[in-house]
């Protein structure tokens, strides 16, 4: 067993946590169920703010990932790479299954072109850029990036390891997480209690 490939597929693995984590929640935000969660979601500054953070700290973790920079240490195409070239031993792991790899995420070449521009200019630097979601990449094709990600991470702990990845279940879990939804009903309840109150008065 090769520790340091454990060590280096390992850091990968909880960085994709941390972005699958951070994009189920932005989501929602953008997302969510109901009429009455989206409009107040949308009046609120600071959820707008909160769903847009998370949004982009995703993509910037996708983007670590994923990188082509040597000097990117939690990159997979880098860990790839070692792969082939005999940074790692006793893996048993083949080229052709790295190919493989290599072969499904360049399917995904037009999403992680655009994931790349969205971290290069506008997110890289937290003193400059949008402050806004705005953009023609969606969650679903960065959903299937992360899956494709994550294959990749099972894949080499099968080969590798002979074992299976520790599974852990995200904090987010859209039918119990209820506080937006809550908060948006005792808005529009209080709203409408205002409105009832002025039609008593004959306030128009």
């Amino acid at each position: 067993m090769d520790e340091q490939l454990k060590e280096d597929i390992w850091s990968i693995w909880k960085i994709l946590l941390d972005c699958q984590e951070n994009l189920a929640f932005s989501k929602y935000f953008y997302k969510p169920d109901t009429d009455d969660e989206r409009n107040f979601i949308h009046s609120s500054k600071e959820l707008k703010y909160i769903r847009f953070s998370l949004w982009k700290l995703g993509i910037i973790e996708i983007h670590k990932i994923l990188s082509h920079s040597k000097n990117d240490v939690y990159s997979l195409w880098n860990l790839m790479n070692n792969l082939e070239n005999g940074k790692y031993v006793h893996h048993g792991i083949s080229k052709d299954v790295v190919s493989t790899w290599q072969t499904n995420l360049k399917t995904t070449k037009k999403t992680l072109a655009k994931i790349s521009l969205l971290r290069n200019k506008n997110y890289a630097h937290t003193d400059s850029g949008s402050k806004s979601k705005e953009s023609d990449i969606t969650f679903e094709e960065v959903e299937v990036v992360l899956k494709i990600i994550e294959s990749v991470i099972r894949d080499v702990y099968s080969h590798a390891f002979k074992s299976g990845i520790v599974n852990e279940t995200l904090i987010f879990q859209k039918d119990s997480f209820d506080i937006v939804k809550v908060l948006a009903k005792e808005h529009k309840d209080r709203m409408q209690a205002l409105i009832d109150s002025a039609k008593s008065y004959n306030i128009e």
